[in-house]
């Protein structure tokens, strides 16, 4: 799992900095995740608070397909009103595509609301 954050101005966003908290994985009967422990939010937020940043998207991976599962529902880190999940398919083995990439946003009622690639592409520019 990574994090982008960075600023805020007006309605845009403005990716400073990568972040990959602290985590480690586990394997259940439904297959595997990772879990970033309290501690190391607690940090994050403190850290993100110091510096004037906010968090404004979670990028993780799934084995297979890239779909929102009920787990990344239940346990985002990301979960500001307008924040963004990016679920990238087969671990990321392959260079990474938006088109690919399934994306969900979260609203005012925290539920993640699907993108198309489209959407998201219009939401995102990548400059140099």
């Amino acid at each position: 799992m990574a994090l982008w954050v960075g600023v805020q101005q007006d309605r845009h966003f403005a990716v400073t900095e990568t972040v990959i908290p602290a985590q480690h994985h586990i394997r259940t009967s439904d297959g595997v995740c990772v879990i970033v422990p309290a501690e190391e939010l607690h940090r994050l937020n403190v850290w993100l608070y110091k510096n004037g940043l906010k968090l404004m998207a979670q990028i993780h991976s799934h084995p297979g397909r890239a779909y929102h599962s009920t787990t990344d529902d239940a346990y985002a880190v990301a979960t500001t009103v307008g924040c963004l999940s990016l679920v990238v398919p087969n671990f990321a083995r392959e260079p990474f595509d938006f088109a690919r990439v399934a994306a969900y946003r979260l609203d005012g009622k925290a539920n993640w609301n699907a993108l198309s690639s489209a959407a998201l592409l219009r939401m995102i520019t990548i400059t140099s």
